[in-house]
């Protein structure tokens, strides 16, 4: 244990007096700041309205027009017409939302679970990154044949990812506390989370991101270890990106929600649903329980992903030479 507490505090000195992270961070920050302030500022709908392509304008102005002149032929006033849809419209609204508790609050927990994908993404896509870069270039520099004279590889391997989840926390707890405050400060924040439980919401969310984290970071070291030079890092954690990719696209592209078969595989299957439950509970497509569920089925597979892992860690981080294939490095004895 005193091996790998020393590795991950390595780790985190290192990393966190790198110049590269300290200014990365400091100019998430100031972006999410600036942002704020141009939400708080800006002409909701001027922007909607800059966000409409040409050619639909031309299409919306001509069926008005198109509308007027029927509304005419007929002895009808359009704009009252309109009025009174308009009208009828907000009652049936009302009514529709009496009858459904919590309707109301569809599309803000929709863009509250389209938040938390994002950020789950980039936590884990910059942290795992961090850790292959550093597993790559202790590779190259023959660092890691000192380190190995005094711990095993299993020891280096926990320790380098123990000490990324500290780095790639702060990073992003300074910035959820920077948007947070940015927001509140603006007036952005309005009532946002009043339909949400915060109190299992925030422990779920933690648990996602751990389970996530953990899975993810072993293969990037795993993956990472097989070539020599840090150049070559992006081609070998492409297979460990692919797989993160499908999570994520699919809840940023509202089709895939109608697909029963990628929903299920998104609630349940581990590495995707660290991503994929989560924001499906944000979203409020799954009870608490379901959640919960989730979440233990990925704990319960996270000893057998770090076994594959470390084994691939093991058999890899002192090889030199041509990249290794990860089916020939797991089939050696």
């Amino acid at each position: 244990m005193r091996n790998i507490l020393l590795v991950a505090q390595r780790e985190m000195l290192v990393k966190m007096r790198n110049k590269a992270y300290i200014l990365g961070t400091l100019a998430i920050v100031l972006g999410v700041i600036l942002l704020s302030f141009l939400g708080s500022r800006g002409d909701a709908g001027s922007v909607n309205d800059a966000m409409i392509p040409e050619f639909a304008k031309q299409q919306m102005l001509l069926q008005a027009q198109a509308e007027r002149e029927v509304f005419a032929e007929h002895g009808l006033d359009a704009e009252q017409v309109h009025l009174q849809i308009q009208a009828r419209f907000a009652e049936l609204m009302d009514e529709y939302i009496a009858e459904n508790p919590g309707s109301g609050a569809i599309d803000t927990r929709y863009w509250v679970g389209f938040v938390v994908g994002v950020l789950l993404f980039m936590a884990i896509t910059i942290t795992g990154t961090m850790i292959a870069q550093g597993v790559a270039e202790e590779k190259s520099s023959r660092i890691v044949e000192i380190l190995l004279s005094s711990m095993t590889s299993f020891q280096l391997m926990v320790g380098k990812i123990l000490g990324m989840a500290v780095v790639g926390l702060t990073q992003i707890i300074i910035i959820l506390v920077a948007g947070y405050l940015a927001a509140r400060g603006f007036g952005l924040m309005g009532n946002i989370f009043a339909d949400i439980n915060l109190g299992s919401a925030i422990w779920l969310a933690i648990g996602f991101f751990l389970v996530g984290y953990l899975s993810y970071a072993a293969l990037y070291a795993a993956f990472a270890s097989t070539v020599s030079r840090a150049e070559e890092v992006n081609v070998a954690i492409a297979p460990v990106m692919y797989i993160l990719m499908v999570p994520y696209f699919a809840t940023l592209v509202p089709i895939f929600e109608g697909i029963p078969l990628l929903r299920f595989a998104l609630d349940y299957l581990p590495l995707f649903s660290p991503i994929g439950a989560s924001v499906n509970y944000f979203r409020g497509g799954l009870e608490t329980w379901q959640a919960i569920l989730s979440l233990a089925i990925s704990i319960l597979a996270l000893p057998l992903i770090m076994l594959v892992a470390a084994r691939i860690y093991r058999r890899s981080v002192l090889s030199t030479g041509a990249r290794l294939k990860i089916l020939s490095v797991l089939r050696q004895k």
